[in-house]
């Protein structure tokens, strides 16, 4: 598995990555389009300029054909795979799987932080006000509540950083409750306070 992930096995994208590391007209394609002006060579795994076609204007020896590029699609729980293919779509001529996660000049850490980077995910702004006037008004088991709705119904992009921010505002009760019940210790938040609010 290691092996695996410091040399990864051919495929058509890493043979782009390949390509775009050698051919500067590569370099401003995205994935996607490969296909309208390259041919996969099966045998030698790499992509070969088209020798017809129509000539594409502004660079010599290039040929361009009506041709469609496809891209396996990624079901959103894979999320790497995810994020990873929807970089594919926005980024051009990307030289390594590293060169895709590096968003001015930033190596992330992830795909999805990539993308989070680049503006592709939605914004949590709107939800992030939501809790915050919820939290100004309302008890803990109803912003609990409403963290429970935003998870499930509305695309939350960045659930963890939404509860580290407003898990004391839904584990309030719990600490309140703990406090009456244990008069002579000196409690504060906890993990396991957090924990308990999760599940509820």
């Amino acid at each position: 598995m290691q092996q695996q992930l410091q040399v990864p096995p051919h495929t058509t994208l890493t043979a782009f990555f390949h390509l775009c590391q050698q051919d500067a007209f590569a370099k401003t394609l995205l994935y996607c389009d490969v296909p309208r002006y390259y041919t996969w060579n099966a045998s030698r795994k790499q992509f070969q300029r088209r020798k017809q076609g129509s000539i594409v204007q502004g660079h010599p020896g290039v040929w361009a054909k009506q041709a469609l590029g496809h891209v396996y699609t990624v079901h959103p729980s894979n999320s790497e795979c995810f994020y990873l293919r929807m970089l594919l779509h926005v980024l051009r001529g990307p030289t390594s799987f590293a060169d895709l996660k590096t968003i001015n000049g930033v190596v992330c850490e992830t795909y999805r932080e990539a993308c989070d980077r680049l503006g592709l995910l939605e914004s949590d702004a709107h939800w992030d006000s939501s809790l915050a006037e919820a939290a100004a008004s309302q008890l803990p088991h109803r912003i609990r509540h409403l963290f429970a709705i935003l998870l499930t119904t509305c695309a939350v992009s960045n659930s963890l950083q939404l509860w580290e921010k407003y898990q004391k505002d839904m584990s309030e009760d719990i600490l309140r409750t703990l406090r009456i019940q244990y008069p002579g210790l000196s409690l504060d938040f906890s993990d396991n306070i957090y924990n308990r609010a999760l599940q509820l």
